[in-house]
């Protein structure tokens, strides 16, 4: 929020208002236990939807290709993992 130019009672009113929608992500799936196999596939979309939307476009502002090969590695790193320890 700093970053952006907004003010540092903004940013720390949206840092409170991020750890109360975590909290109440995390009641939610304690109350809700039975279903993680819904919640889990949900808070993925969002972390997804959170990487394209926001993170993507402020790596292609940065000069030059050393950021996008760091996050490509990023992904690459990601995908070996999930083929090497997922269980099948």
């Amino acid at each position: 929020m700093l970053a952006s130019g907004r003010t540092r009672a903004f940013a720390w009113g949206a840092s409170v208002l991020l750890g109360a929608a975590t909290l109440a992500g995390v009641l939610t799936m304690a109350v809700f236990r039975h279903q993680v196999n819904e919640g889990l596939p949900l808070a993925a979309g969002v972390t997804i939807y959170v990487a394209a939307s926001d993170l993507i476009p402020e790596v292609n502002k940065e000069p030059g290709v050393k950021m996008a090969l760091i996050v490509f590695l990023g992904v690459a790193c990601l995908f070996l993992l999930d083929h090497f320890f997922h269980a099948h």
